[in-house]
Order: C-alpha cells, then sequence, then structure tokens
C-alpha cells in the first residue's frame, strides 16, 4: 500500500499524495482527515512519512506486542543462542 501511495517514488509520503491515494481508493475524501493522519503519523515532524512512520502508523499494536513474535525476532538475530544480540549479529 505504500508504494502504491507513493506517486514518485522517493520513498516518502507527501501529504498530496496521501490525499490522491485517498480519492482512488475511497472516493471523496476530507483533506482534515489527512491533516489529522499527518499529524499523527509524521514523527518526525518533517512533513512526510517515512515507511517506518507509516509501518508504525498502520500496525495494530497487538500485533507488534505478541510475545511470540517479540521471542522470535529476538531469536533471529541471536545466531549463538546467547541470550544476547552482539553488535556482529546485528550486522
Amino acid at each position: 500500500m505504500f508504494a502504491k501511495l507513493d506517486k514518485n517514488k522517493d520513498g516518502m509520503l507527501q501529504r498530496d499524495e496521501l490525499i490522491q491515494g485517498f480519492r482512488e481508493i475511497y472516493g471523496e475524501v476530507v483533506e482534515q482527515e489527512v491533516d489529522e493522519i499527518m499529524a499523527l503519523a509524521d514523527l518526525n515532524g518533517n512533513g512526510e512519512l517515512d515507511y517506518c512512520e507509516w509501518l508504525v502508523a498502520t500496525t495494530k499494536k497487538e500485533d507488534i506486542y505478541n510475545s511470540n513474535k517479540l521471542k522470535q525476532a529476538f531469536q533471529y538475530f541471536d545466531k549463538d543462542n546467547s541470550g544476547k544480540i552482539t553488535l556482529d549479529e546485528l550486522k
């Protein structure tokens, strides 16, 4: 969805891209709604949404904070099963 909305393919979603995308998907969209989304999701305040901000805004907290998923993510990086993630494992 992010890639579809990112019309100029710069890896960022600008306000105009969101408005255009919402119109294509939902028909009419109130620009005020897009402004509210931008205000909440633009965590670094640069007036655009990057992919990380998009993920934070569109992912359910229940999906992120699931203990099984957190454990799987940790184990993915903990290659030697030491219970710690080293800098080399992170690289």
